[in-house]
């Protein structure tokens, strides 16, 4: 386990981190610790991220045209389920 001191912190700084902790309900270190990994951009482990952003804009046009084709059947609507 390692340990750190920062010295200087601005009071402004030490106010808002304070503040975020006990919005939080996580400790002053637990929080701390939290907003250098966001700041630094690394992620929590427990938590998993999940986006579609890698596959926006990746089809290309015959690409887009196939799945249209393919799913088109989806958007008839069946009378009889309706009922």
């Amino acid at each position: 386990m390692n340990q750190l001191t920062l010295r200087h912190l601005p009071k402004n700084t030490e106010s808002l981190l304070r503040t975020a902790a006990k919005k939080s309900g996580k400790s002053l270190n637990k929080t701390a610790i939290d907003l250098l990994n966001k700041s630094l951009g690394l992620s929590d482990s427990s938590r998993k991220k999940r986006s579609f952003a890698g596959c926006s804009g990746t089809w290309s046009k015959e690409e887009v045209d196939e799945f249209n084709c393919n799913t088109k059947v989806f958007e008839t609507i069946d009378p009889d389920m309706w009922k």
